[in-house]
């Protein structure tokens, strides 16, 4: 796996997750102590993410950092119901 394809999973379940939990990405900002545009890059799979920072997102998340690199972690689930 790339560094751009682990950028672009962490990005994904981190604005998957957000999402779910109702975060803006200033709310989401504030908790791990960046701004929201930084926020934004890291959903975007753009710059690198510390050690450190990937924690606090976690944390914040209320999830584990192993789980934000888990490919389809909190993908949004499709509806199975179908029109007869």
């Amino acid at each position: 796996m790339t560094p751009d394809q682990i950028r672009s999973i962490l990005g994904e379940n981190v604005k998957n997750r957000r999402l779910a939990m109702e975060m803006t990405l200033q709310e989401l900002g504030d908790l791990v102590g960046v701004s929201n545009p930084r926020i934004w890059q890291i959903e975007h799979g753009r710059g690198a993410v510390p050690v450190d920072l990937l924690a606090k997102l976690a944390d914040s998340l209320d999830t584990q950092p192993a789980v934000l690199l888990t490919a389809n972690a909190f993908a949004k689930k499709k509806s199975l119901a179908h029109s007869a």
